[in-house]
């Protein structure tokens, strides 16, 4: 046994302040001394709680500071009514069962730090706001990975002003819990896995400068994502995953998220209405997963630019309602199949980049007789196979045709001699006019898009 301010006395010892730190397997009766600090951390013993506070019966009065983290206490929470003058209070990972009384909070109105995480405390608050009502000076409140059930009005606001909540894996849900906006000093907040399913209020973004870490993971939480770069400027960390936000406005017209740093998968593109769409680039990013259905909602548009993403699985059928289409690029991803047929009703393409994939199957004739303003083709680097097919000489516009690094044998067919603007002095490029309405219906803006290919020579 260690002490702080002095070594351990004999039962008849004046009595004295003294903080102790236990390391030992043995307790020790507190009748001889003025105890404002106990310490018991990381200890293997086993015992119910109540047992243990009978030790402490002689310093009831002067008792300021408990830690009792990862101690083995079991049993479920006593009454603490006669340590009035507690101020830091720590149970977590413990063994504590049962619920958490109603009046708890009352019980210590002196509590600046409260942590009772990583127990097995249950059952439900029938408000926090009455538990917590007299804790004006709580800073510190951590009931995380509990499983205790949260009910509160709904007009409540609090006393304190808390710099770290801590509440994982609670039930605060359904609704955002709107008693935060009474917070404004918090570096630190957690409520993952707490059962929100409702939209983040415009208010909880600007709600605490000083960030330092927010993590709203695993729950069910929706609504337009901010530019964060503009709402946190001290680095924090942020863990907003397995959740339902959308990174942009449902009625976007004109998108460009590409070259950032986007992880997931294109799932976010489904919350978009669709109607009136027409360039959509989020190429250079880190996203994930297959092709999302929805795509072939989005029927006006013109650009689409999903390159350099870590994207898998076939091209969806659906894709071949956008017959609007001018600019499929699909470059550099994992992406596999044969190319569908749908693919032959986006008759408005003039660029096509499905390189660097794994593609299989042989190449299709309709490419030549269905896409015939094509300027550009690019299906390098896939795993096609079978002869090039007579019918892709109809490409009459083509300036680009690039369909090296396969499995494709035979022999080149005599009608690449009609691709006569394969050699135009001006064919190094290819730029795209469209036009995109504003989502007001009043306004129209149009833009160039142009695209570059990579070709193989050999």
């Amino acid at each position: 046994m260690e002490s702080r301010t002095g070594s351990r006395g004999s039962n008849s010892a004046k009595a004295g302040h003294l903080a102790f730190r236990w390391r030992s397997q043995f307790l020790y009766e507190f009748k001889a001394f003025t105890i404002v600090r106990v310490v018991l951390s990381e200890n293997n013993l086993t015992e119910e709680i109540h047992e243990f506070l009978q030790k402490l019966s002689g310093a009831e009065k002067s008792l300021q500071f408990l830690d009792l983290v990862d101690y083995q206490l079991c049993g479920p929470l006593p009454d603490f009514t006669k340590f009035s003058l507690l101020r830091e209070f720590s149970l977590e990972y413990n063994q504590l069962n049962g619920s958490l009384p109603e009046t708890f909070g009352q019980q210590l109105p002196s509590l600046v730090s409260l942590d009772l995480s990583g127990n097995q405390i249950t059952g439900s608050l029938p408000d926090l706001s009455i538990s917590l009502s007299n804790l004006s000076s709580l800073l510190h409140l951590d009931f995380s990975l509990n499983e205790l059930i949260f009910y509160l009005n709904s007009d409540w606001v609090p006393k304190f002003q808390l710099q770290v909540i801590e509440l994982s894996s609670c039930k605060l849900g359904p609704h955002f819990p709107k008693w935060l906006r009474t917070q404004n000093k918090f570096s630190i907040l957690d409520i993952s896995n707490v059962g929100i399913s409702d939209i983040v209020p415009s208010w909880f973004w600007d709600v605490s400068p000083g960030l330092n870490f927010l993590n709203l993971s695993h729950n069910k939480i929706f609504g337009l994502l901010p530019d964060l770069s503009l709402k946190f400027h001290d680095n924090p960390g942020i863990d907003l995953s397995s959740n339902l936000f959308i990174l942009v406005p449902p009625n976007a017209t004109y998108l460009n998220l590409s070259k950032n740093k986007f992880l997931g998968s294109l799932s976010f593109l489904c919350s978009i209405s669709g109607v009136e769409l027409k360039y959509l680039d989020v190429s250079n990013n880190q996203l994930a997963g297959e092709l999302p259905d929805c795509l072939g909602k989005f029927e006006a548009l013109s650009i689409l630019s999903l390159a350099y993403n870590n994207l898998y699985g076939a091209i969806p059928n659906s894709i071949g309602s956008l017959s609007q289409i001018q600019t499929l690029n699909l470059r550099n991803n994992n992406l596999s199949g044969e190319l569908l047929s749908s693919l032959k009703s986006c008759t408005e393409l003039r660029i096509i980049d499905l390189g660097v994939n794994r593609f299989t199957g042989k190449l299709p004739a309709w490419i030549g007789t269905h896409l015939t303003n094509l300027i550009v083709v690019s299906l390098r680097s896939n795993e096609f196979n079978g002869s090039i097919p007579q019918h892709i000489c109809h490409l009459n516009h083509i300036k680009i045709l690039d369909l090296s690094q396969n499995d494709l044998s035979g022999n080149i067919p005599h009608c690449f001699n009609n691709f006569t603007a394969l050699v135009q002095s001006n064919s190094s490029g290819a730029a795209i006019n469209f036009s995109y309405m504003a989502h007001d219906g009043y306004f129209t803006a149009g833009g160039d898009y142009v695209d570059n290919a990579l070709v193989q020579w050999k």
